[in-house]
């Protein structure tokens, strides 16, 4: 995925700032502006996950260098979270940690006549994910620069919440008496 320049220049200011705190910056998405506030989110994880308060002390942080450093024009609303399940993906690596999993992919322009792709990641290369989608026997080739937006489609069919299928509890076995 090629970022804007501003949301590039988010990123490099980002970064260093997350990996001090031994945090992966996941994404960074700045929509809106105009008449109205920005809204920029930025989304950091790490294994075993992050917790709210390293997130709002990140948030604290970040806030203060994008102050001095001015990369969005205008007011604009700071969020600070972890990417959740459906999380956003931006990167190269991003794509390689879900190989095998469902995406769903938004690209800047037409391929093949279809602009919206939702399917299973068979391979991430340097330039290009290898998207299986459904009824078709062969996987299509995206190349990284087209897509606008991709986000990783978590199947809680395939991962049951709780102890049983789909969030609901097991029934308890009767007791004969």
């Amino acid at each position: 995925m090629q970022l804007d320049e501003r949301t590039e220049r988010i990123w490099q200011l980002v970064e260093p700032l997350a990996r001090a705190e031994g945090l992966e910056l996941v994404g960074v998405d700045l929509r809106g502006g105009g008449k109205g506030a920005a809204k920029l989110a930025v989304y950091l994880d790490r294994p075993g996950g992050v917790t709210v308060e390293e997130l709002a002390a990140l948030s604290r942080q970040l806030g203060d260098i994008l102050d001095v450093h001015d990369p969005i024009e205008g007011r604009y609303v700071l969020e600070v979270s972890s990417p959740g399940l459906n999380r956003l993906l931006c990167r190269p690596d991003h794509f390689r940690q879900v190989v095998g999993g469902k995406v769903r992919v938004r690209t800047r322009e037409p391929i093949q006549g279809r602009s919206n792709f939702v399917g299973v990641v068979e391979a991430a290369g340097e330039v290009e994910l290898m998207i299986k989608l459904p009824g078709e026997t062969s996987a299509r080739a995206i190349p990284y620069e087209m897509i606008k937006r991709a986000n990783y489609q978590y199947d809680f069919g395939a991962h049951p919440i709780g102890p049983g299928k789909r969030g609901k509890s097991p029934e308890k076995p009767r007791e004969e008496g």
